[in-house]
């Protein structure tokens, strides 16, 4: 996915696999899946993460769907209001 937001400031990462780190780091995180998210995008100086999930209730053996969520965890270098 690529993020069309630009930061008003570069960023030059000083690593050259930065990105794969970052990968790998999220993938070890078992939290991520436990919430249901995905790193959606990653670029120098963004990173996009969705979470999503459901949520059902079992009454006397029924189980019934009541809510569904997404979110989406932005973060983009030199805005620190995103």
């Amino acid at each position: 996915m690529h993020l069309t937001t630009a930061p008003k400031h570069h960023f030059e990462p000083r690593d050259p696999h930065w990105a794969d780190k970052v990968r790998t780091s999220f993938a070890r995180q078992g939290a991520m899946g436990l919430i249901g998210a995905e790193l959606a995008g990653i670029e120098s100086g963004k990173t996009l993460v969705i979470t999503h999930g459901d949520a059902d209730v079992v009454k006397n053996g029924k189980t019934t769907h009541c809510a569904t969520k997404q979110q989406t965890l932005m973060t983009i270098y030199g805005k620190p209001e995103v």
